[in-house]
This record gives C-alpha cells, sequence and structure tokens, in this order.
C-alpha cells in the first residue's frame, strides 16, 4: 500500500512538473504585422498634412513629423512655430505626383501651393513649389522624417 501511494505522489509530482515547464517554455508572441505602405497611406499621410495646416494648429502637425529621425529635427520645429505665429491662416492645396517605396521608406512627390496670410495688414504670402515627403514607420504609425524644401514654411 505504501508503495502504491508512493507511486501515484511520484507520478502526481512528474505531471506537475511536466506542466509547470511546458507553461514556461510557450513560443513567444510575434510582432503585431507591420502595414505596408499603400496608396491608401500616402492619401492619409496627405489628408492630415493638409487638415494640421488648414486648422493652423502647430502641434498636430509637428505630431506629423518624427523629430528625432528627420536630420535638423529641432531646427525645423523651431521654423514651423514661427510660421505658424506669423501667420493667421493658411490654405493649401496638395497634389500627388509620384510615390516610390524602398524598404521601409516611401517617398511623396507632391505639387504644393500655399497662401499663407500673416498676423500683420500684408497681403498674403503665396508659394507653388514641389514638395517631397519622406516617410517612415515610427512606432506604429507612419511618421514623416524629411521634408524638401523647408524653406516653403517661411516668409520671404
Amino acid at each position: 500500500m505504501r508503495d502504491r501511494v508512493r507511486s501515484a505522489s511520484l507520478f502526481f509530482l512528474m505531471a506537475l512538473l511536466l506542466v509547470c515547464l511546458s507553461q514556461g517554455q510557450t513560443a513567444p508572441s510575434s510582432p503585431p504585422a507591420q502595414t505596408p505602405f499603400t496608396a491608401k497611406t500616402a492619401s492619409e499621410v496627405i489628408m492630415q498634412f493638409s487638415q494640421a495646416l488648414q486648422a493652423h494648429i502647430e502641434t498636430r502637425f509637428l505630431a506629423l513629423f518624427d523629430l528625432k529621425q528627420m536630420k535638423g529635427g529641432p531646427v525645423f520645429r523651431q521654423q514651423i512655430n514661427l510660421f505658424f505665429s506669423h501667420t493667421d491662416y493658411i490654405r493649401i492645396h496638395l497634389n500627388l505626383v509620384d510615390t516610390k517605396v524602398e524598404n521601409e521608406r516611401a517617398t511623396l512627390t507632391l505639387d504644393a501651393e500655399m497662401e499663407a496670410q500673416p498676423m500683420s495688414i500684408e497681403p498674403p504670402g503665396r508659394r507653388s513649389e514641389r514638395l517631397t515627403l519622406v516617410v517612415a514607420r515610427s512606432g506604429g504609425s507612419w511618421k514623416i522624417v524629411d521634408v524638401q524644401p523647408r524653406y516653403f514654411f517661411s516668409f520671404p
């Protein structure tokens, strides 16, 4: 009888040990699938860019950028701050000309027309340029990591 109790206890301990070990060796969960850059993604980036400028909300506009990845990010932040603080309203029209996707980056070429009314009584400043936006994955979303020419966001 004693041997049976010992065997049953040993069997129970082995089964418990096996269950504990198998739970500790679960396969690591795979990271969430990253969405590829698509025409829809390009459209969303352009729409957010345009809406933030026209709404004249500097923080919303700067949130579209990954300033840490952007070369000269702090200077660009200052430039945008100055631009927003000196404009009363901004109107912009963007037309996507080309999109190129390479590895984890996408380059958007846009024809851009902007009218910016200064805070002073001066007439609105108008710009017409070909803009290039470089977009990369940052966190869980696509962020702008470069924009050229940067003088587009300044007064003459």
